[in-house]
């Protein structure tokens, strides 16, 4: 593994650092802008983007991308993986991750589970 996961920060701590500065002024919202459904009808892909705003406006958005597989985290939560993913990206846009750690460590997680199915 090329990656240490305990040098990234979880989306938890990136949400509680923007509630302490921003406070009731803050919001988090996400939307749903793609779903991919397979030939059974089951919803297989995902795209979800958070947007960050104040009370100025909009600070930053993020996008993440998650499919449904038959292990792990995305076997039975799939959605809330991407959405959790995609507030990841939309806070450290907005400055809210430590310096050059951009990619949070539910991503880093996410590049490990597929480093190990391709080593499978």
């Amino acid at each position: 593994m090329g990656f240490n996961l305990d040098d990234y920060e979880d989306v938890d701590s990136r949400i509680h650092k923007f509630w302490e500065d921003r406070g009731r002024e803050g919001r988090i919202m996400t939307e749903i802008v793609h779903l991919h459904e397979n030939a059974e009808g089951r919803i297989d892909q995902i795209i979800i983007k958070a947007t960050v705003l104040d009370e100025n406006g909009i600070i930053a958005t993020g996008f993440a991308e998650e499919t449904l597989t038959n292990y792990g985290v995305n076997k039975t939560s799939m959605v809330e993986n991407c959405e959790t993913s995609s507030i990841g990206r939309a806070l450290s846009t907005a400055g809210w991750s430590a310096k050059g750690k951009r990619a949070s460590r539910t991503e880093m997680e996410k590049v490990e589970r597929l480093n190990e199915v391709i080593k499978a």
